[in-house]
């Protein structure tokens, strides 16, 4: 699948957001979709972004620069932005990269707002 489409959970409850992506981010320049909406639901109020890769199996160098973009821009409005639905492959990317430090994980297949703000597990 050569397109990146992000869709953004029509649950929206207490700051708290569900950005589901899908698609082929590696193959795929319009990473910077991502960071776009991440910053247009944190201007908009939302605190916590859960960024949900249920639907993705691997990620290329653009995809992780927008995701740390995406998580300093979070923080710097005092929110979050934590991963959900994470493979393998994704896994071992932030970790070569050393992103993975950075990052919170939501259990997998939680990924409703409520759910998603109280399951957070530190990367390891």
């Amino acid at each position: 699948m050569n397109s990146q489409r992000i869709h953004v959970s029509d649950r929206f409850q207490d700051g708290t957001v569900v950005v589901s992506v899908s698609g082929d981010p590696v193959a795929n320049p319009d990473a910077a979709n991502l960071r776009n909406k991440i910053t247009d639901l944190v201007d908009s109020g939302a605190r916590t972004v859960v960024v949900d890769f249920s639907h993705v199996n691997r990620v290329g160098a653009a995809m992780l620069g927008e995701l740390a973009t995406g998580l300093k821009t979070a923080r710097n409005a005092g929110g979050d932005l934590r991963l959900s639905g994470v493979s393998r492959r994704i896994r071992k990317a932030l970790e070569l990269t050393r992103l993975s430090r950075f990052f919170k994980y939501a259990d997998a297949g939680s990924c409703t707002t409520e759910i998603a703000a109280r399951n957070v597990k530190k990367v390891a």
